[in-house]
C-alpha cells in the first residue's frame, strides 16, 4: 500500500510459541483496486507499544482486491469476480446498509435475503464469485450518493470453471472486458438456449439454433456481456462454463471481424415506452421476472400499424406489464412482459392483453414462465364504440 499506515491491533489473548492468532484491523479503502497489505508485528506504530521479544516474528503480506459494483435505484442484476474473504451475505451487504431492501440469488431455486427479515425467513446465506445476484436498491431520493456494493477478497481468474446445471443458472461474469455473447460463451456453444441480462430493463438473447429458429438475430436485445453484470443462462445439459481470457478473446474478436461483411442492424429498443406510460395507465416497474413476446413481420404488416406506434401488454389486473415501439423498419422486436414474484402461482397461465397505447385492442397471449419466448398473432386494431339506433319517435335515441 505504498507504505500507508492503515490500522493497528492486538490479539485478544497471548499466543504460545509456535501457535497463531488473529488480529482485526479496520480500513476503508478510498478506491477499488488491488492492494498488498503488510502486517508488521510489534512495530510500535500507533498506540501499540513494542514488546521485548527473543525473536521478532516475520511480517506477512496479504494481497486483496477491492471491487465496487455501482447500483441503480430499483432492481440490479450484478456479479463480481472477487471471492469475498467473509462471504456471509450480511457482511458483504454492510457497504449497502440502509440502501437496499433485498438480495435474491438462485441455485436450483430462488434464495432470498432481506436485512429486515427474520433469520428463519432468509434463505440466501452467502455471496460468491460464481453466481449472479439481484439487488433491490431504495429510491435514489433517499440516498446521499449512488449506492455501491463493495466486495473485498481474492479475484478469480477469468477462466475459472463454473459448473452449470441443466435449466436456468444465475452466473457471474469473470472476464475484465466486454465480449459479444458468442465469444463469451464459446466453451458451451450449442449447449444453451437462452441468456438473460438486465440494465434498467429486460435484456434477452436466444441463439438461432434454440427455441425460435425463425427469430431474426437482430431482435435480440442482449448482444454482449459486461463486467459487473450477472446473467441467466439456460443450459440444455449439465456443462462447465469457462470464459475466455483476454488474449483468447482478442483472437476470437479479430477472427470474427475478418469474417463479417457488415454490422448487424441495431436491435429494437426493449420496452422503450414503459417508463413513459406513467400517468397514462398503471404501470409495473421492471422486475427480475419476464416473458418475451414477438410478432412476425407478416402478422405485423396485417395490423396496418405504422412505425412509432407503441404496443402495450396489459395483465389481468389492468396493469401495463410491458411495452415496445414499432421501429422504423416496421418490426417490433421483443416485448418483455414483467411479472411479480416467481413463486406467485397466479402468474401461471395469466391472460395478457395487447393494445395500442391509445387503447385499440390487438390480441391476447398467456404468461407462462420466466424467459419463455412466445409468438403472438395480432389483428388489426379494434375500437369498441357505443351503438345508436332509433326505436321510437324522432329524438328518442337509444344508446347501447
Amino acid at each position: 500500500m505504498d507504505g500507508e499506515y492503515v490500522d493497528s491491533g492486538a490479539t485478544l489473548a497471548s499466543i504460545a510459541p509456535g501457535a497463531s492468532g488473529s488480529v482485526r484491523i479496520h480500513w476503508n479503502a478510498a478506491f477499488a483496486g488491488q492492494y498488498e497489505v503488510v502486517a508488521a508485528p510489534n512495530d510500535g506504530h500507533g498506540l501499540v507499544k513494542p514488546l521485548a521479544l527473543c525473536q521478532l516474528p516475520t511480517s506477512s503480506v496479504q494481497t486483496l482486491v477491492v471491487d465496487d459494483v455501482p447500483l441503480l435505484p430499483g432492481w440490479n442484476l450484478i456479479s463480481s469476480p472477487v471471492q469475498p474473504f467473509n462471504p456471509a451475505v450480511e457482511v458483504v451487504g454492510l457497504s449497502l446498509s440502509g440502501s437496499y431492501t433485498e438480495v435474491v440469488g438462485y441455485d436450483g431455486g430462488v434464495l432470498r435475503y432481506s436485512p429486515t427479515a427474520s433469520p428463519e425467513v432468509n434463505t440466501l446465506e452467502t455471496i460468491d464469485a460464481s453466481h449472479g445476484y439481484w439487488v433491490q436498491v431504495v429510491d435514489s431520493a433517499a440516498l446521499a450518493e449512488q449506492a455501491r456494493l463493495r466486495i473485498v477478497g481474492v479475484q478469480w481468474a477469468e477462466d475459472q470453471p463454473i459448473q452449470l446445471e441443466a435449466g436456468w443458472n444465475l452466473v457471474s461474469y469473470l472476464p475484465q472486458q466486454t465480449l459479444v455473447i458468442s465469444d463469451a460463451l464459446q466453451s458451451i456453444a450449442g449447449k444453451y438456449t437462452a441468456v438473460m441480462g438486465f440494465d434498467n430493463g429486460a435484456l434477452s438473447y436466444y441463439p438461432q439454433w434454440s427455441v425460435a429458429p425463425d427469430l431474426p438475430a437482430e431482435w435480440n436485445t442482449l448482444t454482449e456481456m459486461k463486467p459487473g453484470a450477472g446473467y441467466w443462462i439456460r443450459a440444455s445439459e449439465a456443462i462447465t462454463l469457462v470464459y475466455p481470457t483476454k488474449a483468447s478473446s482478442l483472437q476470437a474478436a479479430t477472427a470474427r471481424a475478418g469474417s463479417e461483411a457488415s454490422a448487424a442492424p441495431a436491435a429494437p429498443a426493449a420496452n422503450a415506452g414503459l417508463a413513459a406510460n406513467a400517468g397514462l395507465a398503471a404501470t409495473m416497474a421492471p422486475t427480475p421476472w419476464w416473458v418475451n413476446f414477438y410478432v412476425t413481420a407478416k402478422d405485423l404488416d396485417q395490423t396496418f400499424l405504422t412505425a412509432g406506434t407503441e404496443i402495450w401488454a396489459i395483465n389481468e389486473q389492468g396493469i401495463v406489464c410491458g411495452s415496445a415501439i414499432i421501429g422504423a423498419d416496421g418490426s417490433l422486436g421483443l416485448l418483455a412482459c414483467y411479472g411479480a414474484d416467481p413463486t406467485a402461482a397466479a402468474l401461471d397461465g395469466e391472460k395478457i392483453r395487447f393494445t395500442t397505447s391509445s387503447g385499440a385492442y390487438l390480441g391476447e397471449g398467456r404468461w407462462t414462465t420466466f424467459g419463455d419466448l412466445q409468438e403472438i398473432h395480432l389483428a388489426p386494431p379494434t375500437i369498441f364504440l357505443p351503438l345508436m339506433f332509433k326505436n321510437g319517435p324522432a329524438g328518442n335515441d337509444t344508446h347501447r
